[in-house]
């Protein structure tokens, strides 16, 4: 099982890798078979790829007929940041499918959805590049997200060797203040095509797709359009509900259940089951399990609901 509930943590935990969706990617990933590796400079955190630069006189601005020239430092940065966003993607994956902020940050406010990689997901042929296999790496966390530049001169060539000698610490590190996302990254070369829209689009096999989870707010016309594109294919489906407790506040967000859908009901019998039916109280866990054989034994099913004038 892909997805499966930690006692120890409290938490739901996966054993490969996964990725957040905006619900407007369904297109991309369901019909086109596309998967997008994003340019550096659209990612959400604009300090991200962006390490902060020490050495002797960097930051100092220049003046010319009194306008203001940029530092050496932010020439440099932004060097780096054009190199990266001009060549290469990146794809960003976590093995956190429970995270409140995710969901709200990554997802569309929870109107998203999680998908499940398999592990070798990144061996499929339409992401090697003559047998080169890009890997998924970790991302380091760190409190001391910088470069140390040494020498006064800089060219034009300067940021793109800063950037070669130092991929690693650039592409895969971010500041500590976003370590509870737990994140991976496969970063690759974009494609070599003059329609920039179509450089960061990759052909993907959803076989290599092994669960989905629809999202709390997630409509019931969309989860059916993903299932329909998904027949044929061994997935497995689960839903994302939210339960909040009386006494939220800032650190101590709604706790995120998921539950695996039954593979045995018809989706047509989830008609009912919108958005809304996603978001409970934490006092659910206090309440009493009470197995019912059949959905009209629900005490608000409509066949039971006596409506009055």
């Amino acid at each position: 099982m892909a997805i499966k509930y930690s006692n120890n943590k409290n938490r739901f935990v996966i054993d490969s890798y996964g990725k957040y969706f905006h619900d407007q990617r369904i297109n991309n990933l369901f019909y086109e078979k596309k998967i997008r590796f994003t340019p550096p400079n659209e990612f959400n955190d604009p300090l991200e790829f962006k390490p902060t630069l020490k050495g002797n006189n960097l930051h100092d601005f220049y003046i010319f007929q009194g306008r203001p020239y940029p530092s050496k430092a932010s020439m440099i940065r932004e060097g780096i940041i054009g190199f990266l966003s001009e060549y290469y993607g990146v794809l960003s994956l976590t093995k956190v499918p429970d995270s409140f902020y995710m969901w709200s940050m990554y997802a569309n406010g929870h109107k998203g959805f999680f998908v499940v990689l398999k592990e070798d997901f990144n061996l499929q042929s339409s992401l090697i590049d003559d047998e080169i296999h890009w890997p998924i790496k970790k991302v380091n966390y760190t409190n001391n997200y910088c470069l140390n530049i040494e020498g006064d001169f800089v060219d034009l060539n300067y940021a793109d060797n800063l950037l070669r000698s130092n991929f690693d610490k650039i592409v895969f590190a971010k500041i500590k203040r976003w370590m509870n996302e737990k994140e991976y990254r496969m970063a690759r070369l974009l494609k070599k095509v003059e329609n920039k829209s179509e450089r960061s689009l990759f052909d993907f096999d959803l076989n290599y797709i092994s669960d989905i989870v629809f999202g709390s707010s997630m409509s019931i016309e969309n989860k059916f359009r993903i299932i329909e594109k998904c027949e044929g294919i061994n997935v497995k489906f689960y839903q994302a509900s939210i339960a909040q407790d009386a006494k939220d506040y800032e650190k101590k967000l709604g706790k995120i259940f998921i539950w695996k859908i039954p593979e045995d009901v018809s989706w047509k019998n989830l008609k009912w089951a919108d958005a809304s039916h996603f978001c409970s109280d934490l006092e659910i866990l206090k309440g009493k399990e009470i197995p019912i054989l059949k959905l009209e034994d629900l005490p608000y099913s409509p066949e039971r609901v006596v409506l009055r004038k």
